[in-house]
């Protein structure tokens, strides 16, 4: 189920999954992104939908197959500057571009990433650049010209740091913080 809040009028609407084909098929709910002011995009691990909020009622469009072929599950997602949406996989991440609504997976087929199941991934807005964990490393993805950096061997602490940037890839044996 997905709950709706309306702002405005302070009502809560619940959204069952019979009533929306979309939500049965994802079943377990992942992760949820904002697109736009009226899109939002929901992972799972059946693939994922972007619902879009603008009217009364909201509409589901469903991904959970791309060139015939299976998407599998997706776990954490972010938006970038250009309103795509990267989301973690069992293979690295995938990018979907809202305007087009295009899907795009870096793995270890394609890229250097895919070391790591469900990846975590942040976006640096100020360098427009995506950070992945890799096994004991950190991968980048600058976003403007999808270069991606091998990955670093950078070991870090268990402590999860949030809402902080880097502005580059630390130099091995550099500290951060």
């Amino acid at each position: 189920a997905l709950y709706s809040y309306d702002t405005k009028s302070k009502e809560c609407a619940l959204l069952l999954q019979d009533d929306y084909p979309p939500l049965k098929i994802l079943k377990s709910l992942e992760g949820i992104v904002p697109i736009s002011s009226n899109k939002l995009l929901i992972t799972s691990f059946n693939g994922f939908c972007v619902v879009n909020t603008s009217k009364a009622s909201p509409t589901f469009e469903l991904f959970d197959v791309y060139n015939e072929k299976p998407l599998g599950g997706f776990k954490n997602c972010i938006t970038d500057h250009k309103e795509n949406v990267w989301m973690s996989s069992d293979y690295g991440v995938t990018r979907f571009d809202s305007k087009t609504s295009t899907i795009t997976k870096f793995d270890y087929l394609n890229s250097n990433v895919g070391d790591t199941p469900t990846p975590m991934v942040s976006f640096s807005h100020k360098t427009n650049t995506i950070f992945l964990s890799q096994n004991l490393a950190i991968n980048t993805i600058d976003t403007d010209d999808l270069k991606m950096a091998k990955p670093g061997k950078v070991i870090l602490s268990d402590i999860k740091i949030k809402d902080y940037y880097i502005s580059a890839l630390p130099s091995s044996g550099e500290t951060v913080l």
